[in-house]
């Protein structure tokens, strides 16, 4: 039996609370004797939701085998926004051939050769 630990991380843009809490709080009424008061009390109001709660209890994961050991969420401050400049693929001549070997593998073959070379003249 294999125990190992792994960590899984993501790292998540809310860009809609409203969405989030709505689904977290579908999520927490199918528990047992659950209020919309409780869920009021686990992931605050709809209009100023607890963002690290509201992800916890929508990401807990169930994996079969695998027993939840920690859980947590922390926010890593604003989000970094994404490059709109367009990006140019690179061409098979750019990528592949167009720059030298470096020097110790040019030398290598040359080593190789003129090793080749002398083994060649010794055995004649």
């Amino acid at each position: 039996m294999n125990n190992a630990l792994y960590e899984l991380r993501c790292q998540l843009n809310i860009d809609d609370a409203s969405a989030l809490w709505d689904a977290a709080a579908a999520k927490a009424m199918t528990y047992p004797d659950t209020t919309p008061e409780t869920v009021v009390e686990m992931i605050g109001p709809r209009e100023d939701p607890e963002i690290a709660e509201c992800l916890l209890l929508l990401l807990q994961p169930s994996v079969a085998g695998c027993d939840l050991v920690t859980l947590s969420c922390d926010s890593v401050g604003a989000a970094i926004p994404v490059p709109t400049a367009e990006i140019k693929p690179r061409t098979a001549t750019v990528a592949i051939g167009a720059v030298r070997p470096p020097p110790f593998l040019r030398t290598w073959n040359t080593r190789v050769a003129a090793e080749l070379s002398r083994a060649v003249r010794i055995a004649e």
